[in-house]
């Protein structure tokens, strides 16, 4: 007689995507705060029309303007609202390094089941709180320092250190995705999305094939 778990579904395991987004002041220029809203629920619509019995897809986002804080707790894809984000303020991203880092330590919430994380950044200039602490701790220690890490800095005239911050907290052999105009912000996303997409319905999903693989932008 054939055990009765044979005849039972698997729970998909869960594939998070952490995003840092910036929200600080500038953002209001050149309308990028609102191609930013616009491309992230874009992604989300496209992640809930997946559907594949070995991966689910969940999403938590954090943002650094102002004050940083948790504006989406990791929730399934198919369950995230529409969103709507809005820019004030300075640029703290080292607060909001450590809010993600302390929710991807947390294995009440991140699972031993889980697969490797994608955690992806997005900033149009500098930092200006006390942010390399968080930054190495991040990258370097536990949990956090195994996520798979994308970037996409904005604008034309992006600071060669914020480049290089960016390119940093970017895993190895991802380029640094540029939007140097506010309506490329989306091609980064859709890059994003066709990726999870492969990722979700390969044969190993805690793989991750390079994403960036050329100057998309221009």
């Amino acid at each position: 007689m054939k055990d009765y778990n044979e005849f039972t579904f698997q729970t998909p395991r869960t594939l998070p995507i952490v995003m840092l987004l910036d929200t600080s002041g500038s953002m209001m220029e050149d309308c990028k705060i609102d191609e930013l809203t616009n491309s992230v629920n874009e992604m989300v619509n496209k992640m809930k029309e997946l559907d594949d019995p070995k991966a689910s897809v969940s999403l938590a986002i954090f943002t650094f303007g102002g004050n940083p804080k948790e504006f989406l707790k990791l929730t399934p894809i198919q369950n995230v609202p529409c969103l709507s984000f809005e820019a004030a303020g300075n640029t703290p991203l080292g607060g909001c390094l450590k809010l993600a880092k302390e929710m991807i330590e947390n294995k009440d919430i991140i699972t031993s089941r889980t697969y490797r994380p994608v955690v992806l950044l997005v900033s149009d200039g500098m930092p200006n709180d006390d942010w390399a602490p968080a930054f190495i701790d991040f990258k370097t220690n536990g949990r956090s320092s195994k996520c798979y890490c994308l970037s996409m800095g904005i604008g034309k005239d992006l600071p060669q250190a914020s480049l290089d911050i960016l390119q940093k907290f970017s895993s190895a052999n991802e380029p640094v995705f540029v939007a140097k105009e506010a309506k490329d912000i989306h091609k980064f996303f859709s890059l994003v999305s066709i990726s999870v997409t492969n990722r979700t319905t390969s044969q190993n999903p805690n793989s991750f094939s390079t994403v960036i693989k050329t100057n998309e932008q221009n």
